[in-house]
């Protein structure tokens, strides 16, 4: 099926429908949500529900029908809404879900021929609302005009790297800010809510870890004694929020200042165990503010370097993105942070960064590239 790219932009923008294909709605956030209920699959089915209560899915079979999806999707939320489509009196060839993310067709693609399954087909456009990204998640500020940038850019750099645990999936947040807090004399981040207690975070590695990794586990359990107190961590490098990111949240205040501070950024997209690579405007935003970026999803790198953006190979051991399996891969994520922080002093790193401005300089106007495209077709310019 071709949609053209501005058919989405006039409908999401101003309501209009094109000739050739019908838009049935759009789902932001809800079904990340629904992921994290107790019966996910239940309230995906509710919450779809709701959102499509109004359609009429007979119509899939006399014109293309679309699903417009502007949050992270994951792959278990795909079949949910593949099994609760297969319900409807429709022609399921006849949908598309079009994502803004990266890599989910191919892998929808391949289960959906192991599976011998019929299904709707997926439309990846990651840049269709980067300049939204940019003006309320990234801060709106680019390095990228800055006159003074490697002046302010050296002499805020002090940290090897920065992370930001985010506001889902807390089990997966703590556990990776517990692992990259293991070398907590080089990193900052920050951390919304408190954590939960340490007795259900090492249920969750030994979950993920199939029972097999007692010493990560006394590994978690020593560094959560060090570092938290009362569901907060006491080490001033690491702050804990109370308030959620939509109630009088300014991201300006504190987490981009964190990022200026520290010479690479580890991006976390809202879950990382996903078979694909998964990337959404949280992985762009470390080239925003000419930070290294290191992504946490499987072949996160390799698919980032198809869209232009370059990475310091030379520094920094990414092979890490090979792993399928989450938790190896986290491991092997340590192991290359251990190795970065011992082999690069923050005067190294300041020096790397003048002598490879040229990189950094393009991985931003990459994003800025993506967000004038996004932009100039939301206004119809």
């Amino acid at each position: 099926m071709q949609i053209d790219v501005s058919d989405i932009v006039n409908y999401t923008r101003y309501n209009q429908q094109p000739n050739h294909v019908k838009f049935v709605g759009k789902i932001v956030g809800e079904l990340i949500l629904a992921l994290n209920s107790t019966s996910p699959k239940e309230s995906t089915f509710t919450r779809l529900d709701e959102i499509f209560k109004n359609v009429d899915w007979r119509e899939s079979f006399i014109r293309p029908l679309i699903i417009l999806h502007f949050e992270f999707l994951h792959n278990e939320t795909v079949v949910y809404i593949h099994e609760w489509l297969r319900q409807k009196c429709a022609d399921i060839e006849n949908i598309s879900i079009v994502s803004s993310e990266s890599h989910l067709k191919k892998w929808w693609n391949n289960w959906c021929s192991s599976m011998h399954q019929k299904s709707f087909s997926i439309i990846e456009l990651l840049y269709i609302y980067t300049d939204t990204c940019i003006n309320m998640t990234f801060g709106g500020n680019s390095l990228i005009d800055n006159p003074n940038i490697v002046d302010e850019k050296l002499n805020n750099l002090n940290y090897h790297y920065s992370y930001y645990a985010g506001t889902q999936h807390f089990n997966e947040r703590t556990y990776i800010g517990l692992r990259v807090a293991e070398l907590i004399d080089y990193c900052l981040f920050d951390s919304m809510y408190k954590l939960p207690d340490k007795q259900s975070i090492i249920d969750y590695v030994e979950e993920i870890s199939y029972y097999k990794d007692q010493p990560t586990i006394e590994l978690i359990s020593n560094t959560y004694d060090k570092i938290v107190v009362d569901g907060n961590f006491k080490t001033t490098s690491i702050k804990t929020r109370s308030q959620h990111r939509y109630e009088n949240f300014e991201f300006n205040n504190f987490i981009w200042s964190n990022d200026q501070c520290c010479f690479a950024n580890i991006a976390r997209e809202t879950k990382q165990d996903c078979p694909y690579s998964a990337i959404t405007e949280k992985s762009l935003r470390p080239f925003w503010y000419h930070n290294m970026c290191i992504p946490l999803c499987y072949l996160s790198v390799d698919s980032l370097e198809e869209y232009g953006f370059k990475f310091p190979h030379d520094i920094f051991d990414y092979s890490y993105q090979y792993e399928k399996d989450f938790h190896t891969r986290i491991t092997k994520l340590i192991n290359s942070l251990t190795l970065f922080v011992k082999d690069n002093t923050i005067q190294h790193l300041r020096n790397y960064y003048v002598n490879h401005l040229g990189d950094f300089m393009h991985n931003a106007r990459t994003v800025k590239g993506m967000a004038t495209l996004s932009e100039h077709l939301y206004k119809g310019t």
